[in-house]
């Protein structure tokens, strides 16, 4: 059952969110069932600026399956040349719960396994300010995410960069580049389950990027660090 709050964001939300939003889950649901494995959800547009300049009160996010995790540490990706391939600087958590929508957050901080440092590989193939719709179905232009070590959760304090060819692109305190990550997880909750979804046990969440994102160049190496995890790496071919 809808909890109040929920059915209250699902009634009033804009009519692109929750037409993109209905599109994509139900294409999720669709890979699910022909064998991709669940890995979690991604959290998009979570700057401000972003948010006012598409017209959106508040953050996005898509379902994510292993397929397109990487999975060796220092892997490649090959550009395709085309569409703008940016890397994101974040943080993942891993859920050791389900996160209802109506949770109290010292629920959702007992909920997080675990962090880790992510790279994430967005494609911009479309443009959000007119196509969104179009945006959140296709999953918020996700191609690649790529995690290090993980390591117990506690955001605040610890540092986090974002690293190219060794040299640092951004240094922030990873609390502050993200952002409350509990409030975050809560907000997921409540627009998954307005679309039939949900945060469980299991799922790792990405949070948005804690610097701004760079534009991916060929032979050049990335890395997102975070405390003492050892980092995420991928090299752009």
């Amino acid at each position: 059952m809808r909890s109040r709050k929920t059915a209250g964001m699902l009634a009033a939300m804009d009519v692109r969110i929750a037409q993109g939003l209905r599109q994509h889950f139900e294409r999720f649901a669709e890979r699910l069932q022909a064998g991709e494995r669940r890995l979690g959800f991604k959290l998009a547009f979570n700057a401000p600026a972003v948010q006012a300049n598409l017209g959106i009160p508040y953050p996005l996010l898509a379902g994510l399956t292993h397929s397109t995790l990487q999975q060796d540490q220092g892997g490649k990706y090959t550009l395709t040349g085309g569409n703008p391939t940016l890397v994101e600087a974040e943080v993942a958590v891993f859920l050791g719960a389900d996160i209802p929508a109506n949770a109290e957050p010292a629920a959702v901080v007992q909920a997080i396994a675990a962090m880790a440092p992510a790279i994430e590989v967005v494609e911009r193939d479309r443009a959000p300010e007119t196509e969104l719709v179009e945006v959140l179905t296709e999953g918020v232009f996700h191609r690649r995410v790529v995690i290090g070590s993980q390591q117990p959760y506690a955001l605040e304090g610890t540092p986090a960069a974002l690293l190219r060819n060794g040299v640092s692109l951004g240094d922030v305190d990873a609390a502050q580049g993200t952002g409350d990550a509990v409030k975050l997880l809560l907000h997921a909750a409540m627009l998954l389950e307005a679309v039939g979804q949900g945060l469980r046990k299991g799922d790792m969440v990405i949070l948005g990027a804690m610097v701004a994102p760079v534009a991916a160049a060929a032979n050049e190496r990335y890395e997102v660090r975070l405390g003492s995890c050892t980092p995420a790496d991928l090299t752009f071919v």
